[in-house]
């Protein structure tokens, strides 16, 4: 599969790498950084595209991963912003160790970090810390419904798309998509109040 993932992602970049301006994503990062060819293309996305127009986004559940292998440096010493959303406790030392302030990354690991789901006008957002050039900031990022029907992950969401898909019955995956998103937009407290 990973050979397959490199050629497709090779190819794609190919025809990315001719426009002015492209965003290129290293996605679950955590999981291919085990093979060095992927290290290397990614490392080259990092250090050799970006004077080209080229930005580049890693993507990965454990920065520990990237900070075992040698080219860490050479991909942080090239990130101009880094987004750190909500973590365990064990993903302070590697945040720190990769430059951030660990006293400001701190509050990322507390229950609390993530607005309340119910009753406030964060629903369905997510908080994250972002940190520019040795600034910091905090900010939410709201999805749309579509995109949230489709990532979310907790069990109880999980369960809830799965049975929504199955009331839909279909294998068109944009009409599952659509209906996922509509039934979130349709149960979201914005449209609840409107309701009211």
């Amino acid at each position: 599969m990973v050979p397959a993932l490199l050629a497709a992602s090779a190819s794609m970049l190919a025809q990315t790498f001719t426009r002015k301006q492209t965003y290129v994503v290293a996605e679950e990062a955590t999981y291919l950084w085990q093979f060095p060819g992927y290290r290397r293309i990614v490392t080259e996305w990092f250090t050799g595209k970006a004077k080209s127009g080229v930005w580049v986004c890693w993507v990965g559940q454990s920065l520990d991963i990237l900070l075992q292998h040698k080219e860490a440096n050479s991909i942080l010493e090239n990130v101009g912003t880094t987004l750190v959303g909500w973590v365990r406790e064990s993903a302070l030392e590697p945040l720190a160790k990769a430059g951030l302030d660990p006293e400001l990354i701190k509050p990322c690991v507390d229950s609390e970090f993530n607005p309340l789901q119910k009753g406030n006008h964060c629903e369905y957002a997510t908080q994250w810390l972002i940190e520019t050039d040795g600034k910091y900031h905090f900010g939410y990022n709201y999805n749309d419904f579509a995109s949230l029907g489709i990532t979310m992950n907790n069990l109880d969401e999980v369960l809830l798309r799965e049975e929504i898909y199955r009331q839909v019955n279909t294998d068109d995956k944009y009409k599952r998509v659509a209906t996922i998103a509509t039934h979130l937009e349709q149960t979201s407290i914005d449209k609840q109040g409107l309701k009211s």
